[in-house]
């Protein structure tokens, strides 16, 4: 019963890491979003609507224009804002060998990304050793991860940190900034519509 017990405490804590590690916990919330283009949303409105010198199609163009561009505004404010993220990850990992002969493996050690969000690069990671030298880390070719292998021969230790800096992957980007911009504008139509059948 315990050990079921810690199990499930590990993987609710996992999954709060997890989420809070995700870039959309990051970057600002999408209601305020939805409040500075509900109010340019009534702008345009008022603008298009009052404009006698349009005709009904005329007023459907220019609404779908300005609208255009609050899109538009929005996709580039919410793509710098996951581009200007980055996550700093580290890891210890050492070898230590008690007796002169032979060679000990011990393993490969990681900095992983935090989520599936995230990559690094070559030059983005450092492995840092106890006597202040670096070493190259090998990065996976996916991104996901900066890692080194250790092994010792004869007695001692080596002992290093593998330091990567993590950025968000462009395809995630272009992705949640779409569905971003379909949350907010949607809600910013459904809550303009709401407005005019209480006016009504």
């Amino acid at each position: 019963m315990k050990k079921l017990l810690s199990y499930g405490i590990y993987l609710m804590l996992t999954g709060v890491l997890y989420s809070q590690n995700e870039p959309t916990k990051l970057v600002l919330d999408l209601n305020g979003y939805v409040q500075k283009y509900i109010d340019q949303h009534s702008i345009i409105m008022k603008s298009t609507i009052n404009d006698n010198t349009l005709n009904l199609q005329q007023q459907l163009l220019q609404y779908n224009d300005e609208m255009a561009k609050l899109e538009k505004d929005f996709t580039d404010a919410r793509e710098k804002e996951y581009r200007d993220l980055s996550k700093e990850v580290s890891i210890g990992h050492s070898c230590t060998k008690r007796y002169s002969g032979g060679t000990k493996k011990c393993g490969t050690e990681c900095a992983s990304a935090p989520t599936p969000a995230w990559f690094t690069k070559p030059e983005w990671s450092d492995t840092v050793m106890e006597e202040g030298n670096k070493v190259n880390a090998t990065v996976k070719p996916n991104g996901s991860a900066a890692c080194v292998y250790l092994q010792k021969s004869g007695e001692g230790r080596i002992a290093l940190r593998i330091v990567s800096t993590f950025r968000v992957r462009e395809d995630w980007l272009l992705k949640q900034v779409e569905a971003d911009k379909n949350y907010v504008f949607t809600k910013v139509k459904k809550l303009a519509r709401k407005a005019i059948d209480l006016n009504d």
